[in-house]
């Protein structure tokens, strides 16, 4: 809900009605819209999505711990 995304921008030390006026403002949901339509067309169905090498890695919360093991393996291929 909004007051939910409000009260965690709060937790995270932004001014809780700037945040809402951001969140509010058409620039804004024109931005999220032209984004997502972006990320739609571009084949991501999931937050996040992490792309390795050009390559979707994985859509969805992962285990960071994972993340790292690939981004290590990687690194020593090259």
């Amino acid at each position: 809900t909004e007051e939910s995304v409000a009260k965690n921008a709060r937790k995270a030390g932004l001014n809780r009605d700037a945040f809402v006026r951001c969140l509010d403002a058409n620039e804004t949901r024109l931005r999220l819209t032209r984004d997502t339509a972006e990320c739609e067309n571009a084949g991501f169905t999931g937050t996040p999505t992490v792309l390795v090498n050009r390559r979707v890695f994985y859509q969805g919360a992962r285990d960071l711990e994972l993340l790292q093991r690939v981004v290590d393996y990687l690194a020593m291929k090259k």
